[in-house]
């Protein structure tokens, strides 16, 4: 049988749109599961940088090519593989705005991963490591317990508060309210009496 010339370029157009959209989400799903673990939770790296991006989705859109290749697409009817395509699409971009929601709503939340020391007294400084809690003009409150720590340094990644004389002694919850409000989950903090020392 005969392919005439539009047959080939609706094939072309088909095969480089299902490509495309497949390894665009597939791409994305992995970047928002590496950015979820690797950056919101467990902060081992303090972002994922654009050129390894760009890498997951070179990689994505070579092994997507050469499974298309491999199960030769191009015997599927026209009318199916539009309709495959239109479906791949629809979930494309359902999802990509799924995802800029979430990864919009976490940037809001500031999360602490770490704090040094995790004990100490009146004039102790306490370091907070984590993301999310503003740059320097937007400075929020951290409270230990019911008290707000003097802020003596603050950075998105990084915020360095005074311990002052505490109204009492023992395990405190230490947490950040942003600028817009958004809380922190607490962090374990303890308060030493000098007099037991």
């Amino acid at each position: 049988m005969r392919i005439n010339d539009k047959e080939i370029t609706i094939d072309i157009f088909v095969y480089i749109g299902l490509v495309s959209f497949i390894s665009y989400f597939i791409s994305n799903s992995i970047i928002f599961i590496l950015n979820y673990f690797l950056v919101e939770k467990y902060f081992l790296v303090n972002k994922i940088t654009t050129n390894q991006k760009t890498i997951i989705i070179i990689f994505i859109l070579l092994i997507i090519s050469f499974i298309f290749n491999k199960i030769n697409i191009y015997k599927l009817k026209v009318k199916t593989q539009l309709m495959i395509l239109l479906i791949v699409s629809f979930l494309t971009l359902g999802s990509s705005f799924y995802l800029s929601r979430i990864t919009s709503y976490w940037k809001e939340i500031p999360k602490i991963h770490l704090i040094k020391p995790k004990s100490g007294m009146q004039g102790t400084i306490i370091t907070l490591y984590g993301n999310n809690f503003g740059e320097e003009f937007e400075k929020g409150t951290v409270l230990l317990g019911n008290e707000e720590l003097v802020i003596k340094y603050w950075s998105n990644t990084k915020i360095k508060v005074e311990q002052p004389v505490p109204n009492n002694f023992g395990k405190k919850e230490l947490k950040i309210i942003k600028i817009n409000k958004k809380l922190s989950d607490p962090i374990e903090y303890t308060v030493i009496n000098p007099s037991k020392l």
